[in-house]
């Protein structure tokens, strides 16, 4: 008898692919920052810590990476003006 099962659903059921190219753009946007053209390209080789250095480097941001990374995998902004 089968007492329990691991099942991965991305990939397969779902596609979350695609939030990550505008993860940077929407959280800078909720910050009320406008993205540099082409940051998708910037960040899609970056690792989350990565991101979150580079994010705060180029725009100022007076977060810890700790806080800017739980903000893109909360999928907004922790700060948010708006």
């Amino acid at each position: 008898m089968i007492q329990g099962a691991i099942f991965d659903a991305d990939g397969t059921l779902l596609d979350s692919m695609g939030m990550w190219d505008t993860v940077g753009q929407r959280y800078l946007a909720g910050l009320g920052i406008e993205a540099e053209p082409g940051l998708r390209k910037i960040l899609f080789p970056m690792s989350l810590a990565e991101c979150a250095v580079y994010l705060k480097g180029r725009y100022e941001l007076p977060h810890s990476y700790q806080q800017i990374e739980a903000g893109i995998n909360q999928g907004s902004c922790l700060f948010c003006t708006s």
